[in-house]
């Protein structure tokens, strides 16, 4: 295992400018295992101390299993191994869906593993896009399609943007009970959660609709 720092910057000389863009990275700092190939086998996404590196680390290990265990035939495995690729890894939701395909029929237990990723690939694409996003994310969210994960944060954000720019108070006062719920107890979501609040009110006393 090889330890690798990266430094994003804007130097002309910056040998791999878009490095973070590429594994997933959305702020700093951001912390991965990578395997030989330079894929993303785990994200770290707990706080920075050392027993929870080392459960990134274990879950880092028990993906290089999983891949083994799929490469040797192992149906479950599979199905697992496409969900987490999905997760950690710049798959399409077109890729995943054919990867899908190709282990035949699934059974609904197969299905309901993989809903969870295909969504996340889903709203993955629809941040890439960018113009259009927030009615997309809106729709999803008034279907009740909200996923979970690494996508998570960019979801919400996209989210609460679009309810921000459409002064869409009630959307807004919507999203924050579920952000408490969900993230309310996670210091890591606390900015965005007390910032969202002050939009909030903002948006009460403009009189948004």
């Amino acid at each position: 295992m090889v330890l690798f720092l990266h430094n994003t910057s804007s130097l002309k000389e910056e040998p791999y400018p878009d490095l973070l863009q590429e594994k997933g990275g959305r702020g700093f700092p951001y912390l991965v295992f990578l395997d030989a190939e330079g894929n993303v086998i785990a994200r770290h996404e707990a706080e920075r101390t050392v027993e929870r590196f080392q459960a990134t680390r274990s879950r880092a290990e028990a993906f290089l299993e999983l891949r083994k265990k799929a490469a040797q035939g192992d149906r479950a495995a599979k199905i697992d191994l496409l969900a987490a690729r999905a997760e950690l890894q710049p798959i399409t939701l077109e890729a995943a869906k054919a990867e899908a395909a190709a282990l035949g029929a699934l059974s609904p237990e197969e299905s309901a593993k993989l809903e969870p990723a295909f969504l996340s690939l889903e709203v993955r694409g629809i941040l890439m896009t960018r113009e259009g996003a927030g009615p997309k994310l809106v729709e999803l969210w008034k279907a009740g399609r909200v996923p979970t994960g690494g996508v998570a944060r960019g979801f919400w954000s996209g989210l609460a943007s679009q309810a921000i720019d459409s002064k869409d108070r009630a959307l807004l006062a919507d999203l924050l009970v579920r952000l408490r719920k969900d993230y309310g107890a996670d210091e890591r979501w606390k900015p965005m959660i007390e910032s969202l609040e002050k939009r909030l009110e903002g948006l009460t006393s403009d009189g948004g609709g």
